[in-house]
């Protein structure tokens, strides 16, 4: 169970969030050149791009806490497919990958490739 009542709600807030974290500089050099949407995704979050729910900024580790606080990804492809497929770019980039792929294999690609980006921002693995 979410905390927050309307889970569409929220991943509309949270793909809002993302389109206009998108426009932002840092956010682009970070991007550049990358495949890994969901690396992109916590990319813009990690620098500060949150979504504004209730008291304050909501970062998607507090929509979903039921993952462990160094592994943050979608929970089902179900959910990505909902975020992606109402930004149009990402949900190019998605159907690219899935059109090559199974479900099963692109749900695990997607945890993989998020878990690989989450680590490489860490302060702890970055010194």
């Amino acid at each position: 169970m979410t905390p927050y009542r309307d889970r569409e709600e929220a991943l509309k807030r949270i793909r809002q969030a993302f389109t206009v974290a998108c426009d932002d500089p840092r956010v682009r050099r970070r991007i550049r050149g990358r495949s890994d949407v969901l690396g992109v995704f916590i990319q813009a979050m990690n620098l500060g791009w949150g979504v504004e729910a209730g008291d304050g900024a909501l970062r998607w580790r507090e929509l979903f806490p039921y993952e462990s606080s160094n592994r943050v990804f979608f929970r089902t492809a179900e959910d990505f497919h909902r975020f992606a497929s109402g930004t149009p770019w990402l949900w190019l980039l998605f159907r690219r990958r899935a059109r090559r792929q199974g479900s099963v294999a692109l749900l695990r690609f997607l945890r993989r490739s998020l878990v690989r980006s989450y680590r490489s921002l860490s302060p702890a693995r970055n010194g």
